[in-house]
């Protein structure tokens, strides 16, 4: 693709539109930059396909991610959030589960990310046992709970009606509850 400046898209370029593709549901666009990504031979990288995972599933085309996904001849740990996020910003929080255990079995440790992506699919399904363990598992993982992940856990608590529990939660939590970071 040429524009009037005489550029050539490379993969650097590619990683850097399509999260807006993302943004604005421009699948057709988004199908176009998958063909060029194929004719160019950039699907040998993996931060080119974590791109089109993430970019499929936010179009919501899970399919198309999970495809994408499976032909990757190489993962790393930002391929697997991408898979699991987009399961999970579709609402398929039982696959998000699933997603994450076959993550850990083939040898691939979670992080800050993948945690957060796994609590908010589980809160956002009320699958609150799940989360329990989710976020007793991060300290086994290595992954100190953030701000973020605490406000998974409470949201879940309190909706689940909870409320002694979510409140314990956070009086425990090392961050002030007002704090906006």
């Amino acid at each position: 693709m040429r524009g009037n400046v005489d550029v050539e898209m490379n993969e650097v370029t590619v990683v850097s539109v399509l999260p807006a593709v993302a943004d604005l549901s421009a699948l057709d666009l988004g199908g176009w930059i998958h063909e060029f990504v194929e004719r160019n031979q950039f699907d040998g990288s993996v931060h080119v396909c974590n791109a089109l995972v993430d970019m499929y599933a936010k179009c919501r085309e899970i399919g198309k991610a999970k495809l994408v996904f499976e032909e990757m001849m190489e993962k790393d740990t930002g391929s697997w959030n991408a898979k699991i996020d987009g399961y999970g910003v579709n609402g398929c929080a039982k696959e998000v589960l699933e997603v994450f255990v076959v993550m850990l079995r083939e040898g691939f440790g979670p992080n800050e990310i993948t945690m957060t992506s796994v609590l908010s699919a589980c809160n956002h399904c009320g699958m609150v046992e799940e989360g329990r363990r989710c976020f007793k598992a991060m300290e086994r993982f290595g992954i100190v709970p953030q701000i973020e992940h605490y406000g998974c856990m409470i949201d879940l608590l309190g909706r689940a009606e909870s409320l002694d529990e979510a409140e314990n939660l956070i009086r425990a939590m090392p961050y002030d509850a007002n704090d906006p970071e």
